[in-house]
């Protein structure tokens, strides 16, 4: 699926980002799992940007990505600046769980990106398996 994203594949585009972000979420709880702090904090801010779905479950479509273009963008910046920062630091080893999750995150940045203007985001996966 993940080759879809980079234009080819036959699934829709926005399953394409659902797969490549349920591979970042798995790096970074990874990371989390072998005690790297710096992953917390991807997995705290990756809360909020579920938290912006939930609080807007009730509204319609509209309201909702009025909503998202609003709050999601300054999440999205913070989690490129601070893998960006990590990457920077020498001490940072590429094959860490924390390194492929930095590299992954990065390389994928702008694919999975597009989620906050698609539709709700916790329900892009769920609107497929029902069709």
């Amino acid at each position: 699926m993940v080759s879809t994203i980079r234009g080819g594949g036959s699934d829709p585009p926005c399953l394409s980002a659902w797969a490549v972000w349920l591979i970042i979420r798995r790096k970074w709880y990874k990371a989390a799992e072998e005690s790297c702090a710096e992953a917390g904090w991807f997995i705290g801010q990756i809360r909020q940007l579920y938290l912006i779905e939930d609080e807007t479950r009730e509204l319609d479509s509209q309201q909702r990505k009025a909503i998202r273009r609003q709050k999601a963008p300054a999440l999205w910046r913070a989690m490129k600046r601070r893998p960006l920062e990590l990457k920077a630091n020498p001490r940072l080893l590429p094959q860490s769980s924390l390194g492929k999750a930095v590299n992954y995150f990065l390389n994928e940045y702008t694919a999975v990106g597009g989620i906050c203007a698609m539709a709700t985001f916790k329900s892009i996966i769920i609107s497929w398996k029902t069709t």
